[in-house]
């Protein structure tokens, strides 16, 4: 089995952008240019609202939630298992790409401004955890 990590991180663009999150995120953000609790709270429940989704052949995007200072998103890879995802290294080939498409998409400029973190999880086909991701604005400064 071979993951295409490009296709990973662009289909992460697709999704903020798809949800109009971008907009979502200016119109909801506080005066002070900062993304409150409040803030992510209301992103989430407006990107959850056409959840399920497919976001590409393997991939579905389940749920978004808030914990703390973090944007998590919910993933199943619908067609692999938890050790299949493990023995390919998945989690390894996507953390590259995720934290670029952070650092630099507009989509996702005021989460890292704001000193939000992505937490991307990914359970298999069978609903096992496969494989936890967590971006943060120390990432940027590592490129």
């Amino acid at each position: 089995m071979k993951f295409n990590p490009y296709i990973v991180g662009l289909t992460l663009i697709a999704v903020l952008v798809m949800f109009g999150q971008n907009a979502a995120v200016k119109s909801l953000m506080s005066i002070d240019g900062e993304l409150s609790q409040s803030d992510l709270l209301s992103i989430s429940e407006h990107t959850n609202q056409s959840l399920p989704l497919m976001v590409d052949p393997d991939t579905r995007l389940d749920e978004t939630l808030v914990e703390e200072n973090t944007f998590v998103y919910r993933y199943t890879v619908t067609k692999y298992n938890a050790d299949e995802l493990t023995s390919s290294n998945f989690a390894s080939l996507i953390q590259e790409d995720l934290a670029s498409a952070y650092c630099e998409a507009e989509e996702t400029k005021q989460f890292y401004e704001s000193g939000v973190l992505l937490k991307y999880e990914y359970t298999d086909c069978c609903g096992k955890l496969a494989a936890v991701v967590v971006i943060s604005p120390s990432d940027c400064d590592d490129s």
